[in-house]
């Protein structure tokens, strides 16, 4: 059995998508014969290269974003940081993700965060929220944090999206 995927142009100079089999029936005592099978996967391709040009925009928005972006699990373990994160607090990604996000704060911080963290999931948002944060070179800076939950399709919490933003200067004023 052979299985593939072409690009095929049709009559009218259209490209379409097919998906075809071939297989070898061997009837010895007769002859053998090649069965193909082709069915048209245009949709489905179209589908697929927008799927994936709607994630490609999605990483290169995160990626690119100027707020620094967290998710976290139900533990309040970091799942995923963007760039703008690890540059405002020195860290490389392999040294945060897995870790308590209460890790990288001060203790008053830190503790804020386990008695909050299951408020926040319970009510859904995060609404200018202000923590001291420990920065990998020990430097203290003031972050107010805003983000909301996700839940699977049972409405149970799935994940955090939030984002921060350093307003140590403006404190400081």
């Amino acid at each position: 059995v052979f299985e593939w995927e072409i690009e095929k142009v049709k009559k009218d100079k259209s490209l379409i998508w097919v998906h075809e089999i071939s297989r070898v029936i061997d009837n010895s005592k007769i002859n053998k014969s090649i069965f193909i099978a082709c069915q048209n996967i245009t949709e489905r391709k179209q589908t697929q290269n927008k799927l994936i040009e709607s994630q490609q925009r999605y990483k290169l928005l995160y990626e690119n974003a100027p707020l620094a972006y967290q998710s976290l699990d139900k533990n309040a373990n970091l799942i995923n940081v963007n760039p703008a994160w690890l540059n405002t607090l020195g860290y490389k990604k392999e040294e945060v993700i897995g870790k308590y996000f209460g890790d990288f704060m001060l203790p008053e911080s830190a503790e804020l965060i386990k008695k909050s963290f299951p408020l926040f999931k319970a009510c859904g948002y995060i609404k200018d929220a202000v923590f001291k944060m420990v920065k990998k070179d020990g430097t203290v800076i003031s972050v107010t944090y805003n983000g909301n939950i996700s839940t699977d399709e049972e409405g149970n919490f799935k994940q955090t999206y939030c984002n921060f933003i350093d307003v140590t200067e403006r404190e400081n004023q």
